[in-house]
């Protein structure tokens, strides 16, 4: 369909019917900044709870190894409430076995051996 050489189209924010060039998406600017806001607002959200689980990790690293709590089962670092699906880095140049997990949160170091026994290392 088209008016005047103008296609209708649908406003993917408010779903209103208008006229417009093939390429145009919203109504008005006002739908455009909102919907924009939206999705910003959304991809924010994701991010600040990602980051609050690194910062959470970080801190209970950085607590273990002040107080020279640099191992233990991976169970009781787990139950302080670490997250070891979040860290910030796979760090190369440690020699790995089957099994063994190495990972990094900032500037701390967590290797978890295949009998669950973590050891915890600043890194330079």
């Amino acid at each position: 369909m088209s008016d005047e050489g103008n296609i209708i189209k649908e406003c993917i924010n408010c779903k209103k019917k208008f006229c417009g060039r093939s390429d145009k998406k919203y109504c008005s600017d006002y739908c455009r900044t909102f919907y924009n806001n939206h999705l910003y607002r959304a991809r924010r959200a994701e991010i600040l709870k990602v980051q609050k689980i690194l910062l959470k990790n970080h801190e209970i690293l950085k607590r273990l190894y002040l107080h020279k709590r640099v191992k233990m089962s991976e169970n009781e670092l787990l139950s302080l409430g670490f997250n070891e699906n979040y860290f910030t880095a796979l760090p190369q140049g440690f020699p790995l076995k089957r099994g063994e997990i190495i990972m990094q949160c900032f500037d701390f170091i967590v290797h978890i051996d295949k009998k669950h026994n973590v050891s915890i290392h600043k890194s330079e």
